[in-house]
């Protein structure tokens, strides 16, 4: 007696254009959020700004008095503003585009320059003044952060193609178009973008959830995102969790 042995076909899963488009997102994304990890200003020690201008580690400055955290879409560029004065605050950037920062009024020594000499804000800025001045290097001011048109750019370019694919492709099978958008939108650095192309991607589910609790997880996101980012900073410091100032 003869046994025949019937296999079935496997079934090979054919390759989408939708695909592609998945994984450009997610590399642009991983792109534009590790440039703002990298060049986010970091505030150090009055001590390390006297170091970098000694060691030339000092390619632009600018002086100011207040941190203007303006929000992108997803990511944050903070802009230092000042009101005429140079300082309290001085601002640099390295050769490899990182930004550090200090507030020059915790600084005090006597013999520093007086503050109203050059129209400084504090007697530490006077005295980065001077060294900048010694070495050369008063001309450097200017945009601390142009590497932030990169990150607008691709904020833009994954923002419109998020929002094209959610409206004009195929219907989400995990939750609404809507539940999507909200937290695409609300999720903190871009996060829910990635849940939207990693989860939606699945066989279909029985239910699918509502715009309503896709506002209510995005809010909650917005609030458990900033708390946790406090704590980290706490624990690892600005080195690797850097808070925009």
């Amino acid at each position: 007696m003869n046994v025949v042995t019937v296999t079935e076909p496997v079934s090979v899963r054919r390759w989408r254009w939708s695909d592609a488009v998945r994984i450009l997102l997610a590399v642009l994304w991983l792109v534009a959020a590790a440039t703002t990890w990298w060049t986010t200003p970091r505030q150090v020690d009055f001590a390390d700004a006297q170091a970098a201008l000694a060691d030339g580690q000092v390619t632009v400055f600018q002086w100011g008095d207040l941190w203007d955290g303006s929000e992108d879409l997803w990511f944050g560029d903070p802009q230092l503003t000042s009101s005429g004065s140079r300082g309290p605050l001085f601002a640099w950037r390295t050769p490899d585009h990182r930004v550090f920062w200090v507030e020059t009024g915790e600084f005090h020594q006597s013999s520093a320059s007086d503050p109203a000499d050059g129209d400084y804000a504090s007697a530490g800025a006077a005295l980065l003044g001077h060294d900048l001045d010694t070495r050369g290097l008063g001309h450097r001011s200017g945009n601390l952060t142009p590497l932030h048109t990169l990150v607008a750019v691709l904020t833009i370019v994954l923002g419109l193609t998020f929002l094209v694919v959610l409206v004009n492709g195929a219907a989400p099978r995990r939750a609404t178009r809507w539940y999507w958008f909200w937290i695409g939108l609300l999720v903190p650095y871009g996060i829910g973008l990635l849940f939207w192309l990693g989860r939606d991607r699945s066989a279909g589910a029985e239910q699918r959830a509502s715009g309503f609790v896709g506002l209510g997880l995005g809010v909650a996101a917005m609030l458990f995102g900033g708390i946790l980012m406090v704590g980290l900073n706490a624990v690892f410091g600005d080195r690797w969790v850097p808070l925009s100032p």
